[in-house]
This record gives C-alpha cells, structure tokens and sequence, in this order.
C-alpha cells in the first residue's frame, strides 16, 4: 500500500471517529470552555441547578429514545404532559385528592400511549403524522378543560415532592436518572431491547423473521406516553401548579437530545446511557452559560436551532456512510 492510501486510509479513519465520537469530544470541550467563561458555572449549586431543569427531559427522551429506535416518532409528547396534567386538575376540581391525581396523570399517560400505538401498528398511519394529529388534538382538549390552560393551584403534595431531598441531591433528580438506566437497560440487556433494533434497521426483514412487531411498537408508544406523563406530574410539582404552558416545543426537544446522542432518525441506531443524556446535558449546558453571561433572551431559541440543525447534519452523514458501506 502506497502512501497516499494510507494517508487516505488516515483520515478516513478521523472522519469516522468525528462522526461516531464527535458528540462526546464536544461536550467535554464546552464543559470545560464553560468553566472558564464562567467560574460560577462549575459551583455545585449551579451544577444540580442544571440537573433540576434537565429531570422533566431525561424521562420523555428516555421513552422517545426508544420510538425512534424502532424508527418511528412520537410528536405528541408535550402535548401528553400537559393533557394529562389538566385531566388530573379537571378531577381535582370535581374533588379528587392528591393520590388520585397522581393515578390520572400516569392512566392517561398510558392510555394515549396506547391509542398512538393503535394507530400507528393497526390503522397504519405515518408515525410522525399520527402523533403530530395527536399533539393538537391533547392541546385542544387540555385548553377547552382548563380554561385556557390558567393557572391552578395543586395540593401541597406536589411541592413536598419537589422539595424532598436524599442527602443534597433531589428525589427528582435521582428517580429521573434510575428511570434513564432501567430503559438503558432495557434497550441494551433485554430480548425487547433486541427486538426495537431489528425493527429500527429493516422492518421487512423484521416481519419475516415473526418478530413481533406491532407488540413491540404498541410498548413502546405506551412507555413514552407514560414517560411524558411523568414529565407533567414533575412539571405541576416544580411551581405547585397547573399551567397551560407545560410540554411546550417538548416534542422539539426530544429529538433533539436524541439525534445529539447519537439516535438515528431512520432507526437501529441509538442509546439512552450516555447518548440521550448527554445530549439532555448539552442542551440544558447550553441555556445555562446563556444565562450566568447575561444573554439575550431572544438568542436561546436562535441556539437552540444551530444545536438542531447541526445534529440533524452529522445524523444525515452518518447514515450517508452507512448506506456507502
């Protein structure tokens, strides 16, 4: 081999450990760029400040890792937090108590999931599609029975669990991070895990095997209902109440951090430990420097964007690689 192949051969080699590792090379860059931008960025409080916002997003990318995995989408999410919320404030106000509430928000959680699914592996609508109906659809009806989604006060049950620490660190924070290792685990460790990878890479080939697939694809729409519900029980119990702001641009989000992490949008091709949390992270990282410098408001949505077209991109090339080899 001459040595214009294997200098080839070289940088070949860096582009496909850009484009498979680059991610985690520019978190520790920005991490430590962050730290010295900001000495108040590196201070404990300012680090479980970033781990408290990032609680509601670890658990519906935890679930949305999974759809699209199977190489499906799941648009509807924000919409299912706040649906099931108001469902629950709407029992409130026809005297249900705290325990009842929480039930509510988690059935709703899952009975959306298992209409999504329904209509997605039976009625054999396009997953984005389907959801995306779904998404105006919640938050038509969470509008119509909260009144406009105003603002309602909740049981103090709600705030006692947001305040309810383990040492210095929050039960939120550490019940979000246990749930993002069990679908990790169940991604990584389990026959269903297996099987939302076959799925994810050739469906076809998937049916042929007698995988099953719509059982499958029914689960994991029930899981990310019920991961978006928990995402509205942890909302109410930040504020204490109800608002008709929560899950707002979430679905966003979630494909984001996913695609960040290394998720692919076609399918196969993703983890939820490191990949979908570091991308959670990145994304909370990023709003966070913005804030300790004094950033323009307006600028976090501009970011935001470059954040997702840089990883829709790099997710592109990777799959353009992989269709070459």
């Amino acid at each position: 081999m001459n040595d214009a192949a294997i200098t080839e051969k070289k940088k070949f080699d860096l582009s496909n450990f850009l484009l498979s590792y680059g991610f985690y090379v520019l978190f520790v860059v920005m991490f430590i760029a962050c730290g010295f931008i900001s000495p108040v960025f590196l201070a404990r409080d300012n680090l479980m400040q970033i781990m408290w916002g990032a609680t509601t997003l670890l658990v519906v990318a935890a679930g949305g890792t999974l759809v699209i995995v199977t190489g499906n989408m799941d648009m509807s999410v924000g919409s299912v937090a706040l649906c099931s919320s108001a469902i629950a404030v709407h029992a409130m106000n026809h005297g249900a108590g705290f325990a009842q509430m929480v039930i509510i928000i988690f059935l709703v959680g899952a009975l959306i999931g298992v209409i999504n699914g329904i209509l997605i592996t039976y009625a054999r609508l396009n997953s984005m599609l389907a959801t995306l109906g779904m998404m105006i659809l919640l938050r038509g009806v969470s509008l119509n029975i909260t009144n406009g989604g105003a603002q309602t006060g909740l049981p103090e049950g709600f705030k006692a669990i947001a305040d309810a620490k383990i040492g210095d660190v929050s039960v939120l924070i550490l019940v979000s991070l246990i749930i993002l290792l069990v679908f990790q685990c169940l991604l990584r460790k389990t026959r269903f895990g297996a099987y939302c990878y076959a799925i994810g890479c050739s469906e076809e080939s998937a049916k042929r095997i007698g995988l099953p697939i719509r059982k499958v694809k029914m689960t994991v729409y029930i899981l990310s209902g019920i991961c978006a519900a928990f995402a509205g029980f942890v909302s109410c119990c930040k504020v204490g109440t109800y608002s008709g702001t929560i899950g707002n641009e979430m679905e966003f989000d979630v494909v984001t951090v996913c695609v960040m992490g290394g998720t692919s949008l076609l399918g196969g091709r993703g983890n939820v430990f490191p990949g979908t949390f570091i991308g959670v992270v990145l994304l909370y990282l990023i709003n966070n420097i913005l804030a300790l410098t004094g950033a323009s408001p307006y600028i976090y949505p501009f970011a935001k964007g470059l954040v997702i077209f840089a990883a829709m991109y790099v997710d592109a090339l990777k799959n353009f690689r992989k269709r070459q080899n």
